[in-house]
């Protein structure tokens, strides 16, 4: 059977892929579905044909999945900012779940480990405290998001994944943007106070307060920061009980570092305390943050993580280290996965913390290619509920 775009074909889903879309198979091609759940009988028209697969989205719905539930946000299925608002939240755990593992498999070859913890948000709503937006209309002015089909931008008042100050700045945000010209993209991040900080893009971040664990730390309104601040104190604690058996000894690397959150919070834990990060404003937070704990026990320094990670391990590094990834969605470059295999036995501990499964795949599978290193135990922590996007803990031992 040939398929073109426009038919309509009657489908049963029987799985949801990564990225949201439920798959379902017919005639020897897979076929991709928005806003179709496993279980659900529907009618999908073809958008694109490709040479494996299809990809379509739900005309009809002729038998619904008990999972399925009304999303709450007006903008939902025009606005691309969410992909699972439709599928009720505990499904949402056990899919992003299963994903994870699948990828591991399948992309990483990776076989044997623990399955660890699902950690779900306790505010499946309301959670984000930053948001990126891009400019939708200027008369009257209006940001929003990338639309569902990436071809426009979604004007939206209101997000229902963000925290209430940051939405009573988009229902009034004329007022609040008074910029001559105004800018293309703008952040808006609300502070651990409430306060909102706005910045454009091409220009000063302001500075704001975020607080984890009880901890106040200062950084630019545009540098990293987690996003959901219930699930960032959950994967603190989660970090923290893995490092627990080194008692104030051995060095941490925290690659990746930003401003420093990991690497004041885990420091009881550890002698010594090495930071790289990239963003020169980052890491100059972190030392204001640093110097605010009162210890002297961190070195931080600015750099591409690859280029300058060797001389500082050769440098600081002690009988026992544990490394800490924390990358960006990209991954490691092949220089630093080159460099890690060559740290073993003096490194009893590599922790990757990704928001990227595939590239954590294909990272791991180059790290334990030569067996130096294996995966002991993967966790899913959901940062980013109502959407497709996961956090993913990996512990990995010597082999």
């Amino acid at each position: 059977m040939s398929f073109s775009p426009g038919q309509k074909v009657d489908c049963r889903v029987d799985s949801l892929a990564f990225g949201g879309a439920g798959v379902a198979r017919m005639s020897g091609m897979v076929f991709f579905i928005g806003n179709a759940l496993p279980g659900e009988r529907v009618i999908a028209e073809i958008t694109q044909v490709r040479k494996r697969f299809v990809l379509a989205h739900t005309a009809d719905i002729l038998e619904a999945a008990p999972e399925r539930v009304k999303p709450p946000c007006n903008f939902y299925g025009s606005c691309g900012g969410c992909q699972l608002q439709h599928l009720a939240y505990p499904a949402q755990l056990a899919w992003k779940a299963r994903q994870v593992i699948d990828i591991l498999e399948r992309i990483g070859s990776m076989k044997g480990f623990d399955r660890g913890d699902v950690i779900g948000s306790p505010v499946p709503y309301g959670y984000r405290n930053s948001v990126r937006l891009h400019l939708a209309a200027r008369k009257p002015l209006r940001y929003g998001y990338h639309s569902i089909d990436n071809q426009s931008i979604c004007a939206i008042n209101r997000c229902s994944i963000a925290e209430e100050p940051i939405n009573s700045v988009l229902s009034d945000i004329e007022r609040h943007v008074r910029l001559r010209k105004f800018p293309e993209q703008i952040i808006l991040h609300a502070d651990a106070d409430g306060r909102v900080a706005i910045s454009p893009k091409g220009g000063p971040a302001p500075v704001v307060t975020e607080r984890l664990c009880g901890i106040p730390f200062s950084l630019p309104a545009t540098s990293f920061f987690q996003v959901n601040r219930h699930v960032a104190m959950r994967l603190v604690e989660l970090l923290k009980k893995h490092v627990a058996a080194f008692a104030g000894s051995g060095t941490l690397f925290d690659l990746y570092s930003g401003v420093g959150i990991f690497s004041i919070l885990l420091e009881s834990h550890f002698s010594s305390i090495v930071g790289i990060d990239i963003d020169r404003q980052a890491i100059t937070h972190a030392g204001l943050n640093i110097a605010q704990s009162g210890k002297n026990k961190f070195q931080f320094m600015c750099g591409r993580v690859e280029n300058i990670c060797a001389r500082l391990y050769r440098k600081y590094a002690r009988e026992s280290n544990v490394i800490l990834l924390d990358p960006p969605r990209g991954g490691i470059k092949a220089e630093l996965l080159n460099f890690l295999k060559t740290v073993t036995p003096s490194t009893e501990l590599i922790i990757y913390v990704s928001c990227d499964p595939a590239t954590l795949a294909r990272d791991l599978k180059m790290l334990c290619a030569d067996g130096r290193w294996r995966l002991e135990n993967v966790a899913v922590l959901d940062m980013f509920p109502q959407t497709a996007h996961i956090e993913v803990c990996c512990v990995i031992g010597r082999g």
